[in-house]
């Protein structure tokens, strides 16, 4: 059934996600681990670490499958006509 192909790749997707941010995570908590004046210091830095560390992007050793029918349309992070994926002629907006 589509339904199930599409769940399944919302599912890839979201898993590629997680994974990506769980490793980004797991780097800032070794970092702090080995530094011994994070604990209770520089709690600023460490704030921006985990902020970064939480952004949803992909990492490229946990890419979406090849077999994937996900099409991605719209980008609101990208700027005007590649935010639609050139899809929107540049006229249009």
């Amino acid at each position: 059934m589509v339904y199930e192909e599409t769940i399944r790749d919302a599912f890839d997707i979201m898993y590629s996600y997680y994974k990506s941010r769980m490793s980004r995570f797991l780097e800032v908590v070794k970092k702090m681990k080995k530094d011994p004046a994070a604990k209770g210091k520089n709690l600023k830095k460490w704030q921006k670490e985990f902020t970064k560390a939480s952004r949803n992007r992909l990492e490229t050793k946990y890419k979406i499958p090849k077999n994937n029918t996900f099409q991605l349309v719209l980008d609101e992070s990208l700027p005007r006509n590649k935010a639609y994926m050139g899809l929107i002629p540049d006229n249009c907006y």
